[in-house]
């Protein structure tokens, strides 16, 4: 015979996993629904990046994210233009052949014009670093 004791506690985990197994299930399966613009930032972190550039996705993604929640897009044009933007901001990032392997398209004019300019600033900023270390070794 089993005794009430022990019913009443096994009763009671039964109701709590019929209700929290469903809710977790949800939860679940709610989290395999990205929006676009996660696939995207999930897309171009599969490239390979420098750590300069993991940071600068990161940040982007960051900014992205914070925006989407203080004003989410009303319209599907808005959600177009978020996606677009962050297209041109990460081509910056990531060369011509990263770019293709992550949207399956090539880059914009725009979008290269992005790209060669990051280039330039790292090289002058490399240069500028280079400047500053022969002074310091002249300096007596």
């Amino acid at each position: 015979m089993v005794r009430a004791s022990r019913v009443a506690p096994c009763l009671f985990v039964i109701a709590l996993m019929s209700t929290l197994i469903p809710t977790l299930l949800s939860v679940g399966f709610g989290a395999h629904h990205t929006s676009p613009i996660d696939q995207l930032f999930r897309d171009f972190e599969r490239q390979p990046l420098d750590h300069q550039g993991r940071i600068a996705l990161r940040a982007l993604r960051n900014r992205f994210r914070e925006e989407s929640i203080l004003h989410p897009p009303a319209t599907e044009l808005e959600q177009l233009q978020r996606i677009d933007a962050v297209l041109l901001c990460a081509s910056g990032l990531i060369d011509d052949r990263q770019y293709l392997d992550a949207t399956g398209s090539s880059k914009s004019p725009l979008q290269q014009l992005r790209y060669e300019l990051r280039q330039m600033h790292r090289e002058t900023h490399r240069l500028k670093l280079l400047s500053l270390d022969i002074q310091r070794r002249n300096t007596p």
